[in-house]
């Protein structure tokens, strides 16, 4: 007990330095903000009074939203990456990492349990805070809901990716269809079908880029050669790390 009370004081001392800046940060980032339309509002004012704009114009310029990226090449690429936990720092996860990952190809990293293999996904997300598993992460809605969660849809491009990832089956034969409500976290549903609803929601999303980690783990044989089929689809075509255990599973891709 007196050991792990110890390591516990550790981790106390990173987390409260930690937890200020992250305060902080998020304090001057609202404040900034607010500051922001403060600002454009009294400019509008000056505006309004030459006659050059409308209230309306200056309200609308405050929604007005940024420009985004039409397409991504999708080209990753790590280069001497050292890497490890603030909670564990005498601990090194990656050292001097290098890994070239070019669009439109597949690379899969393979190792045993605990080789910090699935490290590399977070460093790519630049997030650390993991509070999930390897399984999915579905919403307590329907399945037309988690499927389309995040993007614009209508129902036939909704079924249209289910059909194409071979999930409108399973999906069809259930009593509410569509509208069956998958429960907390998924509940009511398999472990390959929330996989596959899963997938469905990132072929909607069409990504250039696609982070797989242990996504067929816990899966029986039958039940991992049908995900498999739906994983062929949704790897065409795009840049691909696959997060693994089995050697089996990467060898389908050489």
């Amino acid at each position: 007990m007196y050991s792990y009370a110890t390591s516990l004081q550790a981790t106390l001392r990173y987390g409260i330095p930690i937890s200020l800046v992250q305060g902080l940060g998020l304090d001057f980032t609202y404040g900034l903000a607010i500051c922001s339309c403060a600002l454009q509002l009294w400019v509008g004012r000056f505006l309004i009074s030459n006659g050059k704009a409308n209230g309306g114009e200056i309200i609308t310029a405050l929604f007005v939203d940024g420009s985004t990226l039409v397409t991504m090449q999708g080209n990753i690429e790590f280069r001497n990456v050292y890497f490890n936990y603030l909670s564990r720092p005498e601990i090194l996860i990656l050292s001097g990492f290098y890994q070239n990952v070019p669009a439109r190809k597949t690379v899969a990293l393979v190792g045993r349990n605990d080789s910090r293999k699935s490290s590399i996904i977070p460093l790519m997300e630049r997030f650390y805070d993991l509070t999930l598993g390897e399984e999915p992460t579905l919403l307590s809605l329907s399945i037309k809901d988690n499927i389309a969660y995040g993007r614009s849809a209508i129902f036939d491009q909704i079924e249209e990716v289910a059909k194409t990832i071979h999930a409108h089956d399973f999906i069809t034969s259930l009593e509410m269809r569509y509208e069956t409500q998958v429960g907390r976290t998924g509940l009511t549903l398999t472990e390959e079908q929330k996989i596959k609803i899963s997938i469905a929601r990132v072929v909607l999303s069409n990504p250039s880029i696609l982070l797989l980690d242990e996504v067929t783990s816990g899966l029986d044989f039958e039940a991992e050669k049908v995900v498999q089929e739906a994983l062929d689809v949704l790897m065409l075509g795009r840049s691909t790390i696959i997060i693994a255990r089995p050697l089996s599973l990467i060898l389908l891709y050489i």
